[in-house]
């Protein structure tokens, strides 16, 4: 990833703050329910991409939005039960890949 490719660690992070304040509050602080509405969207995007290689069933890039957004949202989710912020982790993740991509 370029230096110039970047997006301010505010803009990521106001996205995660704006998460908190739509977490339902009878939900709020269990880490597990957490973990399993992210493992519930990714199946509903799996599910899209299955449908349409099984049924021949179209999906548009709208419906992948909505997935993927949904799992980010809930990895915000995740993040926040956990105090981590999403701009770190993304920070982290990218250092990850290219020491792997790198051979280190």
């Amino acid at each position: 990833m370029k230096e110039n490719d970047t997006v301010s660690d505010d803009y990521i992070d106001s996205y995660q703050r704006w998460q908190e304040t739509t977490t339902w509050d009878s939900v709020k602080g269990d880490k597990l329910w957490a973990i399993i509405a992210l493992n519930s969207e990714v199946g509903e995007l799996s599910q899209l991409v299955e449908k349409s290689l099984r049924k021949g069933t179209v999906y548009h890039d709208d419906d992948i939005m909505s997935e993927v957004g949904d799992i980010l949202w809930n990895v915000s989710n995740i993040l926040n039960e956990y105090d981590l912020k999403l701009s770190d982790c993304m920070k982290f993740n990218i250092d990850k890949i290219e020491r792997r991509r790198d051979g280190r």
